[in-house]
Order: C-alpha cells, then sequence, then structure tokens
C-alpha cells in the first residue's frame, strides 16, 4: 500500500516540478459520489503549454474530503491532464489521470490507486472567477462516479 502512494506522491512531484505555463489557477468545489456521497475539495489548475506547445493540455490537481458517515472516513487525491476545446461561452474538456482514494473506519483503513476518465464544462463569465461543472468515472481505486462542480479564481 505504501508502495502505491509513494509513487503517487512522486508522479505529482514531477508533474508540480515541470515546465508550467505562466497561468496556475486555484479552486474550491464541491463533489457528489455514487458511493461516498457529499464531498468537498480544492483544486489547482495548471497548463502544460511548456511541455506541450501546440496541443491544448491542463493539468488539474484536486483533494476532495468525503462526508459518507457511518464513521467512515474517505478522501481523495487526483491528478488528470485534459485536453480543452476552445469555444466562446464554453469551454469543453475531456481526459484522465490517477486518483488515490483513501478510506478508513473503526480502525481499519486502505487506500488504493486507481486511474480517472472525464471531462468537464468551464463557463466563460468575463472576469477571472470560472465556474465549472466535471464528471469522472473512477476504476481501480474508489470506483464511483463523481459529479463535481466548483469555481476557479
Amino acid at each position: 500500500m505504501k508502495h502505491r502512494t509513494l509513487t503517487l506522491c512522486a508522479l505529482l512531484a514531477l508533474c508540480a516540478g515541470a515546465p508550467l505555463s505562466a497561468q496556475v489557477r486555484f479552486g474550491v468545489q464541491a463533489d457528489w459520489g455514487d458511493n461516498s456521497d457529499f464531498g468537498i475539495g480544492g483544486r489547482l489548475e495548471h497548463g502544460l503549454a511548456k511541455l506541450f506547445p501546440k496541443v491544448p493540455l491542463r493539468g488539474a490537481a484536486s483533494f476532495d474530503y468525503f462526508f459518507p458517515g457511518n464513521s467512515l472516513n474517505y478522501w481523495e487525491i487526483n491528478y488528470n491532464v485534459f485536453y480543452q476545446l476552445k469555444a466562446d461561452a464554453l469551454t469543453p474538456y475531456a481526459g484522465g489521470g490517477l486518483v488515490l482514494a483513501y478510506a478508513s473506519a473503526n480502525g481499519n483503513s486502505n487506500s488504493d490507486l486507481g486511474v480517472n476518465l472525464g471531462g468537464g464544462l468551464k463557463f466563460a463569465t468575463g472576469s477571472k472567477l470560472t465556474p465549472f461543472i466535471e464528471g469522472r468515472i473512477e476504476l481501480g481505486a474508489g470506483e464511483q462516479f463523481v459529479l463535481t462542480g466548483g469555481l476557479l479564481f
């Protein structure tokens, strides 16, 4: 279990240390998972233009803490790479990445590493605040569908 956590941390460190575009955005988000109920979290998005200058890719890291009840603690760390299509009022995106899911209850805990597949929409507002909505399917860890909505600033 520890090697999965170390692998994910190493991957996140490599992505964070890679040459990034000048635009880094932070955000807050609310989540609903079909197995984990309501959650809240934070998000960091960054451009990947220096690594892939001709492809509109963005990296998105997030931490989500869910409230499933029954004395169960559950959280996830996600890192996804999204391909963005440019439009006027809406910016659709799709991609995938990694998820580290952690659950604990009654002194027992478990963590698993899996993959995400998903996409979403960003809404142009004419300001630096950007609302978004996103759906993802988690495979190998979490094993759920998660719907996320939030605000980037």
